[in-house]
């Protein structure tokens, strides 16, 4: 009998072993007595025997999780480098205007020259033929020179010609291109100024000229230029309408094309410009004399 439960039993198990379940019939003849722990030992070799199935396939990703709680903050990190230089920025707005600073309490020291035509070399008498050019020295400051010239057109280089002083006269002293003769003349008495431009100032006083021995009806013009012999433009013109001599018989003005002070429209400064003319050339005629020079030089004190 219990062999017979045996085969059974083995056949209830390979019966159910595709099924991978083992199922126990209760109706068969063997009793629960003889269910004893061989039958036991025999179910659990069996299903040692089962292999194991393919993995399955991988399951769908889950939902996210809620966000974390903020972690500590951390070390401070170590300082970079320098960056590049930036683009220059837009111009800022104009600052305001500052206040009135206070006077300058240094002045100048002004000296003054006197420069007489009729003693360039000590005295002379009157028509007497000197030189072509006289070189005056002021005070160890500067020389002025003094030059002849005689021209036939006045857009033409003038020649060199002699000068002749008046000096044993009693008032009208100076220098002139003519003798003794009344006719008008075809030269011209000319003044370098090139050394004096080189120490002028605009806070010092402007030099003057002084022409004298103007008789009624008698003239004489002014002209400025940058080469020597040349006329150039004419810068003043005067003529004595008057019969008194004594009212209008000396003149003394402003070298032309040096003047400072007049800063209107029609002053030096702006018809001929901040650097004025060299050369300074007086046409006259007759007698007229080119009498002196006043020069103000600003020094150190």
């Amino acid at each position: 009998m219990c062999d017979n439960y045996k085969c059974d039993c083995k056949r209830d198990y390979e019966s159910d072993s595709s099924s991978n379940r083992y199922t126990h019939n209760k109706s068969r003849h063997c009793s629960g007595k003889n269910r004893d722990k061989r039958d036991y030992h025999k179910y659990q070799e069996h299903t040692s025997e089962i292999k194991r199935g393919e993995k399955g396939e991988r399951g769908e990703k889950g939902c996210e999780g809620e966000k974390g709680e903020r972690g500590e903050k951390g070390c401070k990190g170590e300082r970079g480098e320098r960056g590049e230089r930036g683009e220059r920025g837009e111009q800022g707005e104009r600052g305001e205007r500052g206040e009135k600073g206070e006077p300058c309490q240094h002045k100048p020291c002004v000296k003054k020259y006197y420069i007489d035509f009729s003693k360039p070399s000590g005295p002379l008498c009157d028509s007497r033929e000197s030189s072509t050019k006289y070189i005056y020295k002021v005070c160890n400051q500067l020389h002025l020179t003094v030059s002849g010239y005689s021209i036939k057109d006045p857009t033409d280089n003038g020649l060199q010609t002699n000068l002749y002083l008046r000096t044993c006269h009693s008032t009208n002293k100076g220098i002139r291109c003519i003798k003794d003769d009344d006719s008008c003349s075809t030269s011209f008495v000319q003044i370098d100024f090139g050394d004096f431009i080189r120490l002028k100032k605009t806070s010092c006083p402007d030099p003057t000229i002084r022409i004298s021995n103007i008789y009624q009806n008698e003239k004489f013009t002014v002209c400025g230029s940058n080469k020597p012999g040349f006329l150039g433009k004419q810068l003043y013109r005067f003529i004595n309408k008057t019969a008194d001599f004594g009212v209008l018989a000396s003149q003394e003005i402003t070298v032309p094309s040096y003047d400072t002070i007049n800063l209107s429209k029609n002053g030096d400064i702006f018809l001929y410009g901040p650097i004025p003319f060299r050369f300074i050339s007086i046409v006259s005629c007759n007698n007229i004399l080119l009498s002196s020079l006043t020069l103000h030089l600003c020094e150190s004190c």
